[in-house]
């Protein structure tokens, strides 16, 4: 937005963040996405730094955090290594990293760490494509508070948690 208030363009944006970053000021405040894919846009995000944005800060812990997180990326192996600290971590993933989500659920509930069920929830309200590792990590680890709770949102209407109950051989629960 510029001080006015009006609408900027995303090339007068990224003009901006090239003046910033080359140590002009700007009277705009540059913007840039705020979610794990802001390595997307360096020049932006370089600027905000430089503009002192507050929100830049936590934004680049994130994108360096959650980079590389995209697809099978390994996440879901912390939770053969058993400790508290891969849970730690897992949980980390699946708060900040949304495309993280699957792997670092497959994690949590291989730990068995009752942590599993706010990512899994999440993972059952997007268009689901489970992962392999999440599915074999359900199989192999579902603790009843898991298998519950797959249970009640399924009662609930959620079509999703069907589905993985129905994969999972267990047995569907009575819709009102």
């Amino acid at each position: 937005r510029s001080p006015a208030g009006g609408i900027v363009s995303s090339a007068a944006v990224l003009a901006a963040a090239q003046l910033v970053n080359a140590g002009f000021p700007v009277a705009v405040r540059v913007t840039f996405d705020t979610t794990e894919r802001a390595f997307l846009q360096p020049a932006h995000l370089e600027a905000a730094l430089r503009q002192q944005q507050p929100e830049a800060r936590a934004a680049v812990e994130r994108t360096v955090f959650c980079h590389g997180t995209f697809g099978d990326s390994g996440i879901a192996l912390l939770g053969y290594l058993g400790t508290p600290e891969a849970a730690t971590l897992a949980w980390r993933y699946a708060t900040q990293c949304p495309s993280a989500r699957q792997q670092a659920a497959a994690a949590l509930v291989r730990l068995e760490d009752p942590r599993a069920l706010e990512p899994l929830e999440a993972v059952l309200q997007e268009p689901l494509l489970l992962d392999n590792a999440l599915m074999r990590a359900l199989r192999e680890h579902a603790t009843p508070a898991v298998l519950d709770r797959l249970g009640a949102l399924a009662r609930d209407g959620s079509d999703n948690a069907r589905r993985l109950l129905g994969r999972l051989g267990k047995p569907l629960p009575e819709t009102p």
